[in-house]
């Protein structure tokens, strides 16, 4: 992040492109660390401090629910499916 707040600073001509030494990890072991939360932790400290899940989108008004129904259905939780 700091490497990329610090090119807003130093590039001066746009479309520059600055490469960084960073790389993603061949597989996808790095989500455990990252997605899941430290079970041994207080919640606010990298603890599981999230909502309960469902296995049907949930929507905060009834507005939400009739323009997900109209769109055929949340896009956003096509990945519930899986």
């Amino acid at each position: 992040m700091i490497d990329t707040l610090s090119a807003l600073d130093s590039i001066q001509v746009p479309g520059t492109i600055r490469s960084l030494p960073y790389r993603w990890s061949k597989d996808h072991s790095w989500k455990d660390r990252v997605m899941r939360p430290d079970p041994d932790k207080p919640d606010g400290e990298h603890g599981d401090n999230r909502v309960a899940r469902h296995s049907t989108p949930q929507y905060q008004c009834a507005a939400d629910r009739l323009a997900a129904a109209s769109a055929g259905g949340c896009p956003s939780c096509v990945f519930l499916s899986e």
